[in-house]
């Protein structure tokens, strides 16, 4: 394959997954990795990428963000999944942390179909009509500036009144997970109320979907081994996921789809 293809490939790939590590161009283009990662340098000096730990982004999709109504209605099946395994961790009268997030709130929706006696912290608008569905969950609103994209409370005022709870076990989502075990998200407020969130908390559990697989956003809120557990679908490429427990040994539970 000319060099000219190779890379007008990579670009093709970039833009599809916004994430891809030099391990995957690699494989995909059979290609050596010291011949991928001259071709992203090459891409990155013409302006078509940018460079990240072990791969690329593009630039043309690097700060897009979907907004929550539209988070709702991607995976559903494979998000769901995962907050019914969420759920069985759940015992009565533990307090808990719940992030804003589309597959964080069917976990919401879980725990205000059940009976479960517990307390509930969260920063979501949209989760509180869910939880309140159930008359022994003691919910927690964290006020702060409302993200539009998210609906989630953020700002100096959120984090401080987080600084006030102590949880058993926090679940957060997340925008983008890397090889190197990397979790980040699209915007840097959200960034630091999921840190606070992260602090709080005795276990930290992170909710993901395979979409966000390899993919890497604008701001780091934890890495692996701050994450005692994180619960996926099985979908997507699962070579990623045997390469992030091969880098980072981050404990993680693959579910199956349900109907």
């Amino acid at each position: 394959m000319l060099a000219s293809q190779r890379r007008s490939l990579i670009i093709e790939l970039i833009k599809k997954n916004q994430f891809i590590s030099v391990t995957e161009l690699s494989h995909q283009l059979n290609a050596s990795e010291a011949t991928i990662r001259r071709d992203l340098t090459s891409l990155e000096l013409a302006g078509k990428l940018e460079r990240t730990h072990g791969g690329a982004t593009s630039v043309e999709s690097t700060y897009h963000e979907e907004k929550m109504i539209e988070k709702q209605a991607l995976n559903i099946k494979d998000k769901l999944s995962v907050a019914r395994r969420a759920f069985t961790l759940l015992k009565d009268y533990q307090t808990i942390i719940l992030d804003a997030g589309s597959t964080t709130q069917l976990l919401a929706r879980l725990i205000g179909e059940s009976s479960l006696h517990l307390t509930v912290i969260t920063n979501a608008t949209s989760h509180f009509p869910e939880l309140i569905m159930n008359p022994n969950v003691e919910c927690y609103l964290v006020g702060g500036k409302i993200r539009s994209n998210t609906l989630a409370c953020v700002g100096s005022l959120a984090i401080s009144s987080m600084a006030r709870f102590k949880a058993d076990i926090a679940f957060l989502g997340v925008n983008g997970i890397s090889e190197q075990g990397e979790f980040t998200t699209a915007d840097v407020e959200e960034s630091l109320m999921k840190r606070a969130m992260l602090e709080r908390a005795s276990s930290v559990v992170v909710l993901s979907d395979h979409s966000k697989f390899n993919k890497q956003w604008l701001s780091v809120f934890a890495n692996a081994h701050e994450v005692d557990l994180l619960i996926c679908d099985e979908g997507g490429d699962q070579r990623f996921i045997t390469t992030l427990q091969d880098t980072t040994e981050l404990n993680v539970d693959i579910v199956r789809q349900t109907s």
